[in-house]
């Protein structure tokens, strides 16, 4: 396959508006559009490259948001399957998300468990990402009948980053209502 400048422009125009899709809830549009962007970014530049990567999450975004969960976990376990070492956390979070919604808790929490400690080791315990992880995980724990460890994840994040610069304030607000639910 050639590559040009034009093609990759094309290829962003059309993500877009694929995106422009989504956020007006035409989703099956939408996952189209991201799965024929996914498929040419894949054949362009290959499974790894983090523009396939950007379009396949997209794409598993849009299937989960339709309920199309089986094909959103598999989707996600390819994205994680390709990034390997260099993953980052957010594959695995979003894919312990459908494992959850999925009904598959048991499956979700070691998933959970390495997408949180990816956060921190990439990141640091400041990201919004880390936060959404954390959150996922004692959800889980509290699903499992782990509610002191659940709580203990919430209140160690409240004690560590209401202070913090970098977190926002509705992150440790949503952190406060999870705490108030276990």
């Amino acid at each position: 396959m050639h590559v040009t400048p034009s093609s990759v422009q094309e290829m962003m125009l059309r993500n877009e508006r694929a995106a422009g899709l989504l956020r007006r809830g035409m989703l099956d549009e939408a996952a189209t559009e991201f799965a024929a962007i996914g498929d040419w970014c894949e054949r362009a530049f290959g499974d790894r490259d983090e523009r396939t990567l950007t379009s396949r999450n997209n794409l598993a975004a849009t299937l989960f948001k339709q309920g199309r969960l089986e094909e959103a976990e598999a989707m996600y376990r390819r994205i994680v399957d390709a990034q390997g070492e260099h993953a980052d956390g957010t594959a695995h979070n979003n894919l312990g998300t459908v494992l959850y919604h999925l009904g598959r808790v048991r499956e979700a929490e070691p998933v959970l468990r390495t997408a949180l400690r990816m956060h921190h080791h990439a990141s640091g315990d400041d990201d919004p990402e880390a936060t959404r992880a954390m959150e996922n995980l004692a959800r889980v724990l509290a699903r499992l009948g782990h509610r002191a460890e659940a709580r203990g994840l919430a209140e160690d994040y409240l004690r560590t980053h209401t202070r913090s610069h970098r977190v926002r304030p509705e992150q440790v607000e949503k952190v406060r209502r999870l705490l108030s639910e276990l």
